[in-house]
This record gives structure tokens, C-alpha cells and sequence, in this order.
């Protein structure tokens, strides 16, 4: 402003300051290191100080103002020695003072922004931080409720069929133990691929194989090109339970189970044919899993019921 009233004529500021292109350029380039380094400062200082909230404000504040004045003096004293400038050093400490003072506001407003924009970038991860852990520590509670639920079911099946036939019991824990071993390695991976989940149901369909034998009818129609798609790992097998549970199976009228697929869903559905006597449930088979679903996936799983069927589609 200074340089623009020095060039009218006559004016009283042009009778000491004469325009300058590199006494213009040296200015500039003073406030702007002024500038850059008054924000290094005050957004560095605080690191450093090991005092509460308001003495650190106040420190920086006596820091920023002598810095303003060890840079006015300095500039001006470089200004007058180089450009030999006669402005009087009132006029010269008036302008410098107001240039730099304003130029302190605005480095004042940008840091305010930038810690604004640190605070929420903070709360940010926090709140990410606070929503994981949360999630793992339901998915932790929802695999402590699935595994005693499949144990208790399975010792439940093993029991009938000791009774039944000692050495197919044999053959029954065999499958058992390849079916928790599955199980125990899976829990490491919240998510798994519908292939490595076919694997481990399929030791599950030999244990209800074994203990319904011709009574359960399993079909299994999957692409090729599904076997890669994701879901929460032991998906399938809940299903599975959850028919033998509440369906009577014989040799004569058997329950049968199809698992197919529908776009990026797998479609479990199988005949409703109702147990007179249902087992003692914990109510925690199709809850469980729209909860690990709704958790993982962001999707819940879907169920329809008529009277004769009952299916339950899966999102991949």
C-alpha cells in the first residue's frame, strides 16, 4: 500500500519512499519466511513445553509477539543499510509493525484451521479405532456363543448314536474332530472364501450323514466362478443344523437340503416337515449368523418361509 501511494504525485509518503523493485522483492520475501516460520513455530512450540494448556498458549503468544519485533528491526535495519532508504524510522516501524501484525493474524486464523482440521482427523481415527474394537469384541462374544452351541448339538448327535452303533461312532469323532480342527483355524480369518467353506461343511455333512444316513438328502449347486466370493466363515453349517433340528428325516419322507446360488447369493433352502419334540435350543443359530452377517458384510442375510419350504439367502 505504502509503495502504491508512494508513486501519486505530491503525495506526502512519496517525499520519503521512492518505488523500488528489490527493496519491494526483499519485503515480500520477509514476510513470507515471517510467515512460514511464525506457523512452525506455534504449531512446534507446544511439542516441547511439559506446561498446562493456558501457559503454553500464553508462552506462545510472548514467543510470536517478539518474534514480530526481532523481524520488524531486523528487516528494517537490513532495508535502510542495503537500499539505503531515508524514510523516516516511525514511518518505516509503522508500516513494518502493521504489515507483519497482519500477517500474524493470518498465520493466527490458519493455524486455527489447521488444528481443527488435526482435531478431527484425531477423532476420526479414534472413533475408527473405538468401532473396531467394538466390532471385534462382538464378533469375539458371537463365536463364544457359536462354538458351545455346535459342541453341545454335536456331543447331543454322538450320544445317540453311541447307542446305536459303537463303531460308526468312531468314524462319527473322526469327523468331529476334522470339523472343530476346521473350525479352530478358520476362527483366525473373520472372512472366508465359499470354497475353503465348502470344505469344512463338507465334514459336517458326513457327521449328519452318519446319524440320519438315507433320511438326509444334501444337493450342492455352486458355479465355479462363486468359489472365490467371501462370507463370514461357517456360514453353511448353522443352516444345516438348524433343518435337522426342527425336521423330522426318515428313509421314507427325507429331509432334503439344496445349497444353489442366485447372483452374488447362496440360497439355502430345504422341505418343512416338522418334529413333534424339537431339541432344547440357546437360541442362537439364525440370530448369530445375521449378526456376524450384518457385522462383517454390512448385509443381513434374508429368510422366507412358506408352507412347505424354508430358505434363507446369503449374501457373498
Amino acid at each position: 500500500m505504502a509503495k502504491l501511494l508512494a508513486l501519486r504525485e505530491g503525495a506526502f509518503i512519496g517525499q520519503y519512499w521512492h518505488f523500488n523493485g528489490w527493496e519491494l522483492l526483499f519485503q515480500a520475501t520477509l514476510n513470507f519466511c515471517f510467515c512460514l516460520l511464525l506457523t512452525r513455530m506455534i504449531l512446534g512450540l507446544p511439542k516441547y513445553l511439559n506446561t498446562a494448556a493456558y501457559a503454553k498458549t500464553l508462552i506462545v503468544i510472548i514467543a510470536a509477539v517478539l518474534f514480530l519485533f526481532i523481524t520488524g528491526i531486523t528487516g528494517i535495519a537490513v532495508q535502510k543499510r542495503i537500499f539505503l532508504n531515508e524514510t523516516p524510522d516511525k514511518l518505516l516501524k509503522a508500516t513494518y509493525t502493521t504489515r507483519l501484525a497482519v500477517s500474524a493474524g493470518l498465520v493466527t486464523i490458519l493455524v486455527r484451521i489447521i488444528h481443527l482440521l488435526r482435531q478431527s482427523k484425531t477423532k476420526d481415527k479414534e472413533n475408527e479405532r473405538l468401532q473396531t474394537a467394538y466390532l471385534n469384541a462382538q464378533l469375539q462374544l458371537l463365536k463364544e456363543e457359536l462354538n458351545p452351541h455346535f459342541f453341545f448339538n454335536a456331543l447331543s448327535s454322538l450320544s445317540a448314536i453311541v447307542r446305536e452303533d459303537p463303531k460308526l461312532a468312531q468314524q462319527y469323532i473322526s469327523h468331529l474332530s476334522k470339523t472343530f480342527r476346521h473350525t479352530l483355524n478358520a476362527e483366525k480369518k473373520q472372512i472366508i472364501t465359499l470354497k475353503e467353506e465348502l470344505a469344512i461343511f463338507d465334514s459336517y455333512i458326513a457327521l449328519m450323514k452318519m446319524r440320519l444316513e438315507n433320511g438326509l438328502i444334501i444337493s450342492i449347486e455352486i458355479p465355479e466362478g462363486l468359489l472365490n466370493k467371501k462370507l463370514p466363515y461357517m456360514s453353511l453349517q448353522p443352516l444345516l443344523e438348524n433343518a435337522v433340528k426342527h425336521n423330522a428325516a426318515s428313509v421314507s419322507n427325507p429331509l432334503r437340503v439344496s445349497i444353489s446360488a442366485n447372483g452374488n447369493y447362496i440360497i439355502v433352502q430345504n422341505n418343512l416337515q416338522p418334529v413333534s419334540f424339537e431339541e432344547e435350543s440357546t437360541a442362537t443359530g439364525l440370530a448369530n449368523l445375521n449378526e456376524r452377517f450384518r457385522i462383517l458384510m454390512k448385509k443381513e442375510i434374508e429368510i422366507s418361509k412358506t408352507d412347505h419350504h424354508f430358505a434363507v439367502k446369503l449374501p457373498l
